[in-house]
């Protein structure tokens, strides 16, 4: 589940053992008319009865919980933003910690993709005594017998954090237990059950559920119950890699790939060898996406702050001719992605520059691919006023920056729109949308803990959190602290 500050993406992989695995979008849409996203949006009915995804029935709705969730000293610091104040006003939803929304969001998803993916694949009405395909495909001895085959599932869920398991083991904790309350509700009360409830019966649930999380950590760890309740998290970092690099389009080299998301943006520089494998050398996630150039637009009016979701939509339904004519847009896109820049060029000049003898790091990135993918890769590039901000990325310029005869590398920006995929995947039409899929396609594929063709040898972390000898225990969804 590659769970969006804007819109989420699920993806299944599923196969019976020594076969070839196949790769299956949840259509969140019709039959008729599929769609592949499920806008990240919860909302509450006059009824006091909650839904998923957009709703013109909605009495209130809530946006960017998965992003604030997320939101922490270290990952506002490494962003450049100010540590002690938060990125995303917590006003914002109310008296719901964005935590428990992310919960109860994910518990309505983690019903609808269990029901989606049933209902597609129930088995065909047949009297042949060989039973439906289905049937035989997952072993079944009673496959003449038209009932659902018991599926077995396994949730994982993209985390905005570097790849290193030491650095990220705190936000990667809350969002571990963030999807185990989920999927525990869903396996504790049935999804038809579940979506029937008002906002206050289902607060009360989260709490109990907490509560038993709370009791059971007295006796197991938390391996233990992640294992038991078959539930991981996965940083987005990596994600995104394991198909760049298992298709034929990325050769032996060295390379980035910049994924720009809603709410944050994930870099990571790696190396892909001759034979297939890879290795990494840096990886972060940074506060720092299209939603900021939505809040910087925001700033032109002087007069009145219309909230951020409004400044969405007011330019989601522009033309790329009409962008072009508006100098706040070409000052907000400018401001937003020289920010982002000047940080990839920070950690590679301190993460990714120190593998190698002077220069010869240069000589090893220079011209090389970046790259790019996610939502914020297809906001529009005003093709004046920003010279070749996200046509290149400048990654060293020997610490001249203002000099003219100063030798600079740049690595060149290659959208994803192209990848010769070795599996199957369905629907057929799942490739128009590629650079907004890679993610969710990498997190089905990848297992929990295994790195496959993975090297990190000489992977450098970040500034990740303090406190790393101790462990984070539980962070209490409720009033927003570790306990």
């Amino acid at each position: 589940m590659d769970f969006g500050t804007h819109q989420t993406k699920v993806c299944v992989n599923y196969k019976k053992p020594g076969q070839i695995p196949v790769f299956e979008f949840i259509n969140f849409g019709t039959k008729g008319s599929p769609n592949l996203f499920l806008p990240s949006i919860f909302n509450i009915h006059a009824d006091d009865k909650t839904s998923v995804g957009k709703s013109v029935q909605a009495s209130k709705s809530y946006r960017y919980f998965k992003i604030a969730s997320a939101e922490d000293k270290a990952f506002r610091g490494i962003s450049g933003l100010d540590k002690n104040r938060e990125h995303y006003d917590i006003d914002r939803f109310d008296s719901v910690s964005p935590e428990v929304l992310s919960i109860i969001f994910l518990t309505h998803t983690i019903g609808i993709i269990k029901d989606r993916f049933e209902q597609s694949h129930k088995p065909a009405k047949s009297k042949s005594k060989k039973g439906s395909f289905l049937g035989r495909f997952i072993g079944t001895k009673d496959s003449n017998k038209d009932k659902m085959p018991d599926y077995e599932y396994y949730f994982q869920i993209g985390i905005p954090t570097e790849w290193s398991a030491e650095k990220n083991r705190w936000r990667r904790r809350k969002f571990e237990q963030i999807l185990y309350l989920a999927r525990d509700l869903i396996e504790t009360h049935s999804y038809d059950f579940f979506r029937d409830l008002p906002l206050k019966t289902i607060l009360e649930l989260v709490r109990n559920h907490y509560e038993i999380l709370e009791r059971k950590l007295n006796h197991s760890s938390w391996e233990e119950i992640i294992t038991e309740g078959r539930i991981s998290a996965y940083p987005e970092t990596a994600a995104g890699l394991t198909y760049l690099v298992k298709t034929e389009k990325i050769g032996e080299g060295y390379y980035l790939a910049l994924d720009i998301g809603g709410g944050s943006s994930d870099i990571s520089f790696f190396r892909v060898h001759a034979n297939r494998t890879f290795e990494y050398l840096a990886s972060e996630s940074l506060m720092i996406a299209s939603n900021d150039v939505y809040a910087e637009y925001r700033k032109a009016n002087a007069d009145k702050l219309p909230p951020i979701e409004q400044i969405q939509k007011k330019l989601g339904n522009r033309t790329s001719s009409q962008l072009e004519m508006d100098d706040n847009y070409k000052r907000a896109y400018k401001n937003t992605m020289s920010r982002l820049s000047k940080k990839i060029k920070r950690i590679y000049n301190e993460r990714v520059y120190w593998h190698f003898q002077e220069t010869v790091a240069n000589q090893k990135f220079k011209d090389q691919s970046c790259f790019l993918y996610g939502g914020g890769s297809l906001l529009h590039r005003p093709s004046k006023g920003t010279g070749k901000l996200m046509d290149e990325i400048l990654l060293h310029d020997q610490g001249t920056e203002w000099s003219l005869n100063a030798t600079r590398t740049h690595a060149h920006i290659e959208k994803v729109t192209d990848l010769n995929i070795p599996h199957r995947v369905k629907p057929d039409s799942w490739e128009k949308n590629l650079p907004l899929l890679i993610v969710p396609l990498g997190l089905s594929y990848i297992q929990p803990d295994q790195t496959y063709d993975w090297n990190d040898t000489l992977y450098k972390p970040g500034e990740g959190f303090n406190y790393l000898d101790e462990d984070p225990s539980l962070f209490d969804v409720f009033r927003r602290r570790w306990v």
